[in-house]
């Protein structure tokens, strides 16, 4: 049980981590397709590690307030699944 917990805790993290950082790849590409030179290629790797750095703080500070698995429950939940059937 220990085990799992620790994967799915992993997978929560990785979760968490992966949405800031896609952001950023993107943003990066875009600054180098605009900028095609040197230092396009440098701003774009700088916004791209930038949006690492934002996925990191992110996931841990999820993993340390709440944990990850918690986090991830809190903001998929839909509040039409709470609702009382009248």
């Amino acid at each position: 049980m220990n085990i799992l917990h620790r994967f799915l805790s992993a997978l929560a993290w990785l979760q968490v981590f992966v949405s800031p950082t896609i952001l950023g790849l993107i943003l990066g590409v875009l600054s180098w397709l605009y900028m095609p030179e040197w230092w396009g290629l440098g701003i774009g790797l700088l916004v791209a590690l930038l949006g690492s750095g934002i996925g990191i703080r992110l996931a841990e500070k999820a993993r340390r307030y709440s944990g990850t698995i918690e986090f991830m429950s809190r903001t998929r939940s839909h509040p039409e699944l709470r609702q009382e059937e009248k």
